[in-house]
């Protein structure tokens, strides 16, 4: 055992020792770039060492930026967070969104001058997990626990309070759905995957999706099992299909069965309670909780407004919860605290304007072609690379009714998933 570890972190040292100097430097100043009013003038510091370190990096012939193509979409999204942050409104809101876009900027960054061979793509993916577990079990002691549908009742006695409160009544149990949208649907290739040869290992990822499903369950948000049950449903169907002729077995079948069957049954109880909460609320002064779609409908509606007023801009980067009370006649209570516009899509053309929007959504398309493209040309990478597919969709249909805002803390875990798809062009040209 001993012997395996000591391989293992040679192994580690052999793949990342050209970066390990200015590009963790750089990566140090992750606590200061995700909480920049604890220590205001510590952030500022690693702010300009930051810049510093890349500029040492630089004179020692490291790029200041990776060619690859992404780069014109990613570069004109750059300029866009800046225009975002010049006309934000309120600057105290921008400021916490815009440092952790910038440590995402560097994670992307880490990656793709540091990621150039398979082995080092593989010990970047299981980075991934071990990130987004770590993450999502820092964010569950300052979650807001509570119970939303009568039939979660019973679960008000075991549900915690939240131990610490980042923000004021704590953290959104939406936000933790969002966070294992990163999580569950990657264990699912891994699972099925042929060349898992090692049973703990294979054991251990069971465990984690098992895990990982309780907790979805629990913060009941819809949008999240939607979004969790469609895209792995869809996994096993594919793959039912793409193993038609090679005899799967009972067992899979059985499995596929029950999983799409629970899914259909979890959405029609999900619609159902839906329109029950929109009939409850139909009589109110208000649109009503933040849980219902009428609530969503609302907010959309006044964020196309919003769009069509600065489509160029963006009305700033962050500034949405203030500008739709103060520019709009929103028939919400003003004590709601509207974080985002619960749509990924209209929340990053809000922030960005309608040319962040496309250069975003160019860069998931040609994240995708080259995640393809990995899957053909390097089959011993095909399962871990059919999971950052399967959390990018999955994080994706979550965000068409709810959504992590531009710059949320979690969302550096997109930012990670990113980086490791869009090193494929270098590591398949290694193998060439």
């Amino acid at each position: 055992m001993l012997t395996r570890l000591r391989n293992l972190q040679i192994q580690i040292w052999a793949q990342f020792r050209h970066v390990l100097v200015w590009e963790w430097l750089s990566l140090c100043a992750a606590p200061l770039f995700l909480f920049p009013y604890s220590l205001p003038k510590l952030t500022v510091i690693a702010l300009l060492m930051t810049i510093f370190v890349i500029f040492i990096a630089y004179r020692r012939g490291q790029p200041l930026w990776p060619r690859s193509p992404f780069n014109l979409p990613l570069l004109i999204f750059a300029f866009m967070v800046l225009i975002g942050m010049v006309v934000a409104p309120d600057k105290e809101l921008m400021l916490s969104k815009a440092t952790a876009l910038l440590l995402g900027f560097l994670i992307w960054r880490f990656l793709n001058v540091s990621v150039n061979s398979v082995e080092t793509w593989v010990f970047a993916f299981w980075g991934f997990l071990i990130s987004g577990v770590i993450l999502t079990l820092l964010t569950i002691p300052g979650t807001d626990w509570h119970i939303k549908f009568a039939g979660f009742s019973r679960l008000a006695r075991i549900l915690p309070t939240p131990l610490v409160q980042p923000i004021p009544g704590g953290l959104q149990m939406n936000m933790v759905a969002g966070m294992l949208m990163f999580l569950l649907p990657a264990t699912f290739p891994l699972i099925f995957a042929h060349g898992t040869r090692n049973l703990a290992s294979r054991y251990l990822i069971v465990l984690l999706a098992f895990l990982a499903v309780i907790t979805l369950i629990i913060t009941q948000s819809r949008s999240g099992w939607i979004a969790a049950l469609t895209t792995i449903s869809g996994f096993l169907v594919v793959k039912s299909i793409a193993r038609w002729a090679k005899k799967l077995s009972l067992r899979g079948y059985f499995l596929i069965a029950s999983v799409i069957s629970l899914g259909l049954l979890l959405v029609a109880v999900v619609i159902k309670t839906g329109e029950r909460d929109v009939a409850d609320l139909a009589a109110s002064e208000y649109v009503g909780t933040t849980d219902t779609l009428e609530f969503r409908l609302e907010v959309w509606r006044w964020a196309l407004a919003s769009i069509a007023e600065y489509p160029y801009t963006g009305s700033g980067l962050g500034n949405f919860r203030e500008l739709i009370f103060r520019r709009y006649p929103v028939s919400l209570d003003s004590s709601y605290d509207i974080a985002h516009a619960h749509n990924i899509y209209l929340q990053i053309a809000l922030d960005l304007g309608l040319p962040g929007l496309i250069s975003y959504l160019a860069w998931l398309i040609l994240s995708v072609y080259f995640a393809a493209k990995a899957v053909s040309q390097i089959p011993k990478i095909s399962p871990p690379v059919e999971s950052l597919l399967l959390c990018l969709v999955a994080y994706h249909l979550f965000g068409l009714t709810d959504a992590l805002a531009t710059g949320a803390r979690p969302s550096i875990l997109l930012w990670y998933l990113l980086g490791l798809m869009n090193s494929f062009p270098r590591t398949i040209d290694q193998i060439r």
